[in-house]
């Protein structure tokens, strides 16, 4: 070719691609246009159709086919609330990838759909999806899952986590408790050099104003040191000496979790993403490493190296472990069931945890009050000095008084429970299905159809958020759940043992029944008291041995928060100022 004819088509190139844009962009407007206003008639034909009649449940209109409402991944609270505005039937479908999903959101449906045992809506599908999907799960491991959890031996390990009685979860939970009174004086060391800190102060980014005031990241230290407290308690402390990167990658993988769970693959380059897929590989490995060496134990032989005893674990671990054995579950699908476990139980109440205490000191009287309140319960001592050194204080707590005698506390965690948890129990619709909407303030004794194939869901942060259920749902109401006593307060909250304090509190924990931040039906975790009594303890024991304030203002700021699996995480952290409190 000339080099005239070679310019000629350089020239040529800029045009072409142009045009095909272009042609691209033209064509992807009357696909997106088509799609509207055919996604479009057919939800008005769905939504006109009789009332006396089972009818479909309309899917909201919708750009792209196939992809759907595929903008629900990148902010799902407000795409929700708006399509609830726009569905006072309090019943929707959306599209995604191909899929129905049909949402409800009013206690009537919610009821009819989770709290009826239907044979047609399955939730071991969803959940094995999940394990898959987002941590890991081997294709070839399923039969073994399903045979284990339709066993009736399953909700023995479960009652040991608080479904079966609040009284069996204290009995485990003690390691916790002992783990929460050793830590919580050194929540911060005041160190300056990192291989003196602790593990859970390595990414806080301090800022030494004197030797007992330093500035940190506040939701990155309790987070952190939450979980660096809880899974010890619950899977022996030799897990993370062995794996120290356990707590940051259980982050990680909650941090890409969404992608996960809609099957991105890492080819995206979604950052997040991408130390998803390490975490879990890392997570993975360390699992089935464990698992290898306590079975190894249990058979009387010793542990291969790392690993040494396994001497210490949780009553809750153990029964599991009693349930793998019975079903010879391979170390592949434990290690996955338990991933699952450990990312539930240090996320969640780390998240919860942080929220309380941004919220309990953004109101200073509340502060205060809730001091008062678990005085009774949580014994602070100082002992004495060692070569002229001061020793951390000692401390000891009641936490099943905490539980039962402190409804202020217990409201302002309810609250914080209604306010920033995210659960959307899900079921798979195994064949066409009608359930009825029997609340004739909405829709007098309505009739749906779920189609086979279909999902159905319910964000229960549409209810928990919702004004006609709850009074000003976007703000923190630390009273919510509190009513003055009377004739009719609920007989289970006795008068508290204690001399100081031995008439009735002033007010009683009104317990919420149409809250449902731990799920619902099948689909409600069954460590509600594992994670209430938890939660309550760490919030306890921080408050009454440490002062935290606004490092860059004078008043509290409540972030603005992101959507996580289970628990909203603030878009940015808070800068505090943190010193040990000055004890009478």
């Amino acid at each position: 070719m000339s080099n005239q004819a070679f310019s000629a088509f350089e020239k040529l190139i800029p045009t072409t691609v142009l045009a095909l844009a272009c042609q691209l962009l033209l064509l992807l407007l009357v696909v997106a246009s088509t799609t509207l206003v055919l996604s479009n008639a057919s939800y008005a034909s769905s939504s006109s159709n009789q009332k006396d009649k089972p009818r479909k449940v309309a899917i909201i209109p919708y750009w792209l086919p196939y992809f759907g409402h595929l903008s629900l991944l990148l902010n799902r609270t407000s795409k929700l609330q708006h399509a609830r505005r726009n569905s006072p039937s309090g019943i929707f479908a959306l599209k995604l990838f191909g899929t129905k999903c049909i949402m409800v959101w009013t206690p009537s449906l919610i009821d009819a759909a989770f709290n009826v045992d239907h044979a047609s809506l399955n939730s071991t599908k969803p959940r094995w999806a999940l394990l898959r999907k987002v941590f890991g799960a081997d294709g070839r491991g399923k039969d073994e899952y399903v045979h284990m959890y339709t066993n009736d031996s399953v909700p023995r390990a479960n009652a040991l986590l608080g479904s079966g009685g609040i009284r069996i979860s204290y009995h485990i939970m003690q390691p916790m408790f002992r783990a929460i009174e050793q830590h919580a004086p050194n929540l911060l060391s005041f160190a300056e050099r990192p291989i003196d800190q602790n593990a859970w102060e390595q990414n806080v980014n301090p800022v030494f104003h004197d030797s007992s005031l330093v500035e940190i990241s506040f939701f990155e230290l309790i987070s952190r040191f939450v979980a660096h407290v809880s899974l010890p308690a619950l899977i022996g402390t030799e897990f993370l000496e062995i794996y120290p990167t356990t707590v940051e990658d259980l982050w990680d993988l909650d941090g890409g979790f969404k992608w996960l769970r809609w099957g991105f693959s890492r080819l995206w380059g979604i950052p997040s993403l991408t130390r998803a897929h390490i975490a879990r590989r890392r997570l993975l490995t360390a699992l089935q490493s464990f698992h290898m060496a306590a079975d190894a134990v249990s058979n009387g032989d010793d542990a291969k190296a790392p690993w040494r005893e396994i001497g210490d674990l949780s009553e809750v671990m153990k029964e599991r472990r009693k349930n793998w054995n019975r079903f010879q579950i391979s170390p592949g699908v434990r290690a996955v069931c338990d991933l699952n476990l450990l990312w539930a139980t240090s996320t969640k109440p780390a998240s919860l945890v942080f929220w309380m205490l941004l919220h309990i000191h953004a109101d200073p009287t509340l502060l205060t009050q809730i001091r008062a309140e678990i005085a009774h319960f949580v014994l602070i001592t100082q002992p004495p000095r060692v070569l002229s050194i001061p020793s951390p204080p000692r401390l000891s707590i009641d936490a099943p008084s905490l539980v039962r005698y402190c409804p202020l506390l217990k409201s302002c965690l309810y609250e914080c429970l209604r306010l920033y948890t995210t659960p959307i129990p899900t079921r798979i619709v195994d064949k066409d299905t009608i359930i009825r909407d029997p609340d004739g303030k909405v829709q007098s004794h309505q009739d749906y159809i779920l189609e086979k194939g279909s999902y159905i869901a319910t964000p229960l942060t549409l209810h928990h958020h919702n004004p006609r259920y709850f009074w000003q749902p976007k703000e923190f109401q630390p009273r919510r759940f509190l009513k003055a006593n009377g004739n009719d307060s609920p007989a289970d909250h006795d008068t508290p043992p204690h001399k100081e304090n031995t008439t009735q509190p002033p007010n009683t924990f009104l317990f919420p029944t149409n809250l449902h931040p731990f799920g619902i039906g099948r689909s409600e975790c069954p460590a509600r008291a594992y994670a209430e009594a938890e939660i309550l303890t760490f919030v306890a024991a921080i408050i009454s041995l440490w002062e935290f304030s606004p490092a860059d203002s004078e008043e509290w700021i409540i972030p603005d928060r992101v959507d996580r699996e289970i628990v909203s995480v603030p878009r940015r952290d808070l800068r505090v100022k943190v010193q040990a409190r000055k004890l009478s």
